[in-house]
């Protein structure tokens, strides 16, 4: 299997296990871009041969960047943890801020993949971000009806389904 192989297997499998079973993949594509609402967003992107990396976009926060405090804050978000998976949180190159992960295309596993998913969102809600909160909570698409609505708001206004 080639690497964006894996990536459409890994994200499908995600996508999955919030519910969401009819989602398809251009067979080259190598970025998903789901809009949460008007101030955040979520990239899946298939990084190398060997990883891929969920990133979230914080629109919304973009005012607040050049507040000392939240930047303070932003920064400390980043210190060691004994979590499994430690998201980074930072910039990008228009100063809106992005909490991202690294992940490898290579034994994960759906439950694995689903915690992972899971530290980006409590980080996006660490740093004052709307929207996913119930995505990730629970590994059963049938006690996540919110998580699936939000998801299936985002596949119709992209035109996945």
């Amino acid at each position: 299997m080639s690497g964006i192989e894996e990536f459409h297997a890994c994200l499908i499998r995600l996508l999955h296990q919030v519910g969401f079973h009819d989602v398809r993949l251009e067979k080259d594509q190598d970025v998903l871009s789901l809009e949460v609402d008007s101030n955040f967003d979520m990239h899946f992107i298939y990084a190398e041969p060997d990883s891929w990396i969920i990133l979230a976009e914080l629109r919304g926060l973009a005012a607040r960047a050049a507040e000392q405090a939240f930047l303070q804050s932003m920064l400390r978000m980043n210190q060691l943890s004994d979590k499994n998976w430690q998201p980074v949180v930072g910039l990008n190159a228009e100063n809106i801020p992005v909490c991202w992960l690294r992940l490898p295309l290579r034994g994960m596993n759906g439950a694995k993949t689903l915690a992972a998913f899971s530290r980006v969102i409590t980080c996006v809600e660490s740093m004052g971000g709307s929207g996913l909160s119930a995505i990730g909570q629970t590994q059963h698409p049938a006690g996540n009806e919110r998580g699936r609505n939000i998801f299936k708001q985002f596949i119709k206004q992209k035109n996945l389904s």
